[in-house]
């Protein structure tokens, strides 16, 4: 904000140099004198004060958004820094459970369980011809 800031606040100083300077010129001067310049001069005067404290207004909000702005982002890249170190720091492999069974997720646990499926009896092993005629060779032997 240091540039904005020196720049609105001259803006302000000129806007109070102005009116001081008009104050100081209608008291000084005898009024047949300063007639023709009230009617031209002090609306003139009016809006050239306004324009100075609108400008001085724009700059001082200007700098003003710009510190904001600063500080926004050394808090976001602040953030990023701190959740970066805490990735890369070293902790527990797995967090300790909350409750229920350790390495079974939530939604397990509360599902009923499952029947497992009868147990059939194995088939037996299906023999061929070709085996079934050296059997009996070697019986015959």
């Amino acid at each position: 904000m240091g540039n904005y800031k020196i720049v609105s606040y001259l803006f302000v100083l000129l806007g109070l140099i102005l009116i001081a300077g008009t104050a100081y010129m209608i008291l000084s001067y005898p009024t047949t004198s300063i007639l023709p310049f009230m009617y031209i001069g002090v609306p003139l005067m009016l809006a050239i004060v306004s324009v100075l404290m609108f400008m001085g207004g724009v700059y001082y909000h200007r700098g003003k958004s710009d510190d904001e702005q600063k500080k926004h982002e050394d808090l976001e890249r602040e953030v990023v820094h701190n959740l970066v170190q805490k990735i890369n720091r070293p902790g527990p492999a797995e967090p300790p459970p909350v409750g229920g069974i350790p390495g079974i997720p939530p939604d397990e646990e509360m599902a009923p369980p499952q029947e497992d499926p009868p147990a059939e009896a194995p088939a037996p092993p299906v023999k061929s011809k070709a085996a079934k005629a050296a059997k009996t060779t070697k019986k015959r032997s």
